[in-house]
C-alpha cells in the first residue's frame, strides 16, 4: 500500500480519538486553574458584617467507661412466716404499695389460740398454788418462831413456796411464748415499700423460713456495678458519678447524677473487678428493682477537633462547612464528621484545623459541660 494511503488511513482513525480526548480533558477541568481536593472556592464572596461565626477548637474530653450494672433496693426483704400454718387470708398482690405495719396476710391460728388458752389456765393455777404456798410458809414461820413446829416442817413449807414461785415463772414464760407464737399468725409489713413478689396463695401451708412475700423500699435505690480494678482505684465514697438508665422502663436515656455510697474493699479474683454501689436520686425514672443501667466511670482523656453543629451543612451523605479566610473571603470545604456531642458540637475528623473560623447557620454552641475543656486551658 502506498505511504500516502497509510497516512490518510491513520489520520482518519486518530482524528476522532484525539477530539474525544480533548473534550474529556476540557470537561474535567484540565484547562482551568486547579483547586485543592475537598475545597470549593467561593470567588468574590466575602463575609457579611452580621453573619455569625465561631472558632474551631481542640477540645479535651474525659472518656467514660460504660459499666453494666443492676438497680437494687438498699432496703429489701423476703418476708417469711415463723410458723407452719395454713394461709387464711392474703391482703396484697405483686405491685401493691404498703405502709409499715399494714396487714399482709393472716394464718390459721386455731391451735395457737388453744395453746395460749391452756397456758393462761395453767398460769392461773400456778398463781393460785403460789398464793396457798406463800400463806402456808408465812404461817409456818410464825409457828417456828414460837417453837410450835419443827425446823423440818418449816423448811418443807418454805421449799413448797419456792417451788410454786419457780412454777409461776416457768408458766409465765410459756404463756408469753404462746402469745408470741399466736402473733406470728398475723404477718405485717416491716417497712413501707412495694410488694414485688407473692410466692404463696390462700390455702397453702407455710413453712418457717420459706418466703411468702418480697418487699423493697423504692425511696432508696442504687445501681450496683462491677467496676474494673484499674478504674475503681480512683473512686471514692461520696463522689458524684453519672448513671444512664437504659432499661425498658426508662423513658429518658439521658444520664443522671448519683452518689457513690460504697466501694466494696475486695476484688473478684475471676473478673478482676470491684463492686461499686451508687445511690440514685429519689424518683429516678425506670429505677425499679432489677432494672438495667450503666455506670459512667471516668477513664482516659481524648483530644478532638470540634466544630459547632450549626456550622455544618449536609447534602445526602456529604457534609461541608464554610471557612472564613484571612482576607474575609469564604471557602467551602468538605469535612468528615465523627461523634456528635449533646452540647452543640461535632467532631471533625478531617477538612478543618483548630483556630480556623467558620460561618454559623444557626444558634451558637452551648457552653462546655463538666469533664470537657478547651485544649491548653
Amino acid at each position: 500500500m502506498p505511504p500516502k494511503k497509510i497516512i490518510k488511513k491513520v489520520t482518519f482513525i486518530l482524528t476522532p480519538v484525539l477530539g474525544l480526548t480533548l473534550t474529556l480533558a476540557y470537561m474535567t477541568g484540565a484547562f482551568h486553574k486547579k483547586i485543592e481536593p475537598g475545597k470549593i472556592a467561593l470567588s468574590k464572596i466575602t463575609l457579611e458584617n452580621n453573619q455569625p461565626t465561631d472558632v474551631v477548637h481542640k477540645v479535651i474530653q474525659t472518656q467514660q467507661a460504660r459499666i453494666v450494672g443492676t438497680v437494687r433496693a438498699k432496703k429489701r426483704s423476703e418476708i417469711s412466716p415463723r410458723i407452719m400454718a395454713r394461709i387464711l387470708e392474703i391482703k396484697v398482690r405483686a405491685g401493691d404499695r404498703v405502709k409499715e405495719g399494714d396487714l399482709l396476710a393472716r394464718l390459721d391460728d386455731a391451735d395457737l389460740k388453744a395453746n395460749a388458752e391452756r397456758m393462761r389456765q395453767a398460769m392461773a393455777e400456778a398463781e393460785g398454788n403460789l398464793q396457798t404456798a406463800a400463806k402456808d410458809a408465812d404461817r409456818m414461820s410464825k409457828l417456828y418462831a414460837e417453837k410450835a413446829v419443827s425446823e423440818k416442817e418449816h423448811d418443807e413449807a418454805d421449799l413448797r413456796m419456792r417451788s410454786a414461785q419457780t412454777q409461776v415463772k416457768q408458766t409465765s414464760e410459756s404463756l408469753s411464748s404462746a402469745r408470741t407464737a399466736q402473733s406470728y399468725a398475723v404477718i405485717i409489713a416491716p417497712f413501707s415499700g412495694v410488694v414485688v413478689d407473692r410466692q404463696m396463695d390462700v390455702g397453702d401451708t407455710t413453712q418457717p423460713g420459706k418466703a411468702l412475700f418480697t418487699l423493697y423500699d423504692p425511696s432508696e435505690m442504687r445501681l450496683e456495678a462491677a467496676v474494673p480494678e484499674m478504674l475503681a482505684t480512683t473512686l471514692k465514697v461520696g463522689e458524684k458519678l453519672q448513671v444512664a438508665m437504659e432499661g425498658a422502663n426508662a423513658p429518658d436515656k439521658q444520664p443522671i447524677q448519683g452518689t457513690i455510697e460504697e466501694v466494696v474493699p475486695q476484688a473478684d479474683a475471676l473478673s478482676r473487678s470491684v463492686l461499686v454501689k451508687v445511690i440514685l436520686p429519689v424518683g429516678t425514672p425506670g429505677a425499679v428493682d432489677g432494672a438495667f443501667g450503666r455506670l459512667l466511670v471516668p477513664d482516659m482523656e481524648r483530644v478532638r477537633i470540634c466544630v459547632p453543629t450549626s456550622a455544618v451543612k449536609e447534602a445526602g451523605q456529604l457534609a461541608y462547612i464554610t471557612v472564613v479566610q484571612h482576607d474575609g473571603s469564604l471557602e467551602r470545604r468538605m469535612v468528615q464528621l465523627g461523634e456528635r456531642s449533646p452540647y452543640g458540637r461535632v467532631e471533625a475528623l478531617s477538612g478543618v484545623e483548630s483556630g480556623e473560623r467558620v460561618v454559623l447557620y444557626g444558634p451558637p454552641p452551648q457552653p462546655l459541660p463538666d469533664g470537657v475543656r478547651l485544649f491548653g486551658e
